[in-house]
């Protein structure tokens, strides 16, 4: 291909992209369904929409849990996706506020269903998925639990000394031992 045609070619999709970005569209996004996306910039208070094109980028957000209280997904490094029991949706775990304190839910990503997964009492911190087990591992003040995510079975697995401030942080590839300081 010689260089000419190659910037023609470069110089037309430019142009396409331009002209049919989201972001370049105005105030709102037609979609197939004729369904109407408002752009915002994304705020606090576009945060309160089902869904919105963020100005800024062009990129399609959308909440996945519609859900009383606050709800927080985990820090970047804690992986909270694994597959459903049936192998054919994706979970997100993630945190969600109660009278009781903070508990861990799943929402299917397909379906939007949400699962309460805890239910003890106290805020729960230190999360981390076992994907093999099926289990969220965490602590509640000095106690560290496991949950299992299908069958919400929950199990004891350490109490810190009174005397230690100590926190779990890990989960070794097998996800037979929990480290932390």
């Amino acid at each position: 291909m010689n260089s000419g045609i190659k910037i023609l070619k470069i110089g037309l999709f430019t142009f396409l992209f331009m002209c049919f970005s989201c972001k370049n569209r105005g105030a709102v996004l037609v979609t197939n369904e004729q369904e109407q996306i408002p752009v915002k910039e994304t705020s606090k208070a576009s945060s309160l929409t089902k869904i919105w094109i963020d100005a800024s980028t062009g990129h399609k957000v959308q909440k996945l849990v519609d859900r009383v209280g606050g709800n927080r997904s985990f820090y970047f490094h804690n992986n909270p996706f694994l597959k459903s029991k049936n192998g054919t949706d994706d979970l997100m775990i993630f945190s969600g506020s109660s009278e009781t304190g903070n508990q861990f839910l799943s929402v299917n990503l397909k379906t939007k269903e949400i699962d309460q997964i805890t239910d003890q009492k106290g805020n729960k911190r230190g999360e981390i998925i076992g994907a093999k087990t099926r289990k969220v591992f965490y602590m509640i003040k000095d106690s560290v639990f496991a949950t299992h995510i299908d069958t919400h079975n929950t199990e004891f697995i350490y109490k810190f000394d009174d005397d230690v401030i100590g926190s779990v942080t890990s989960l070794n590839a097998d996800e037979t031992l929990l480290g932390g300081l």
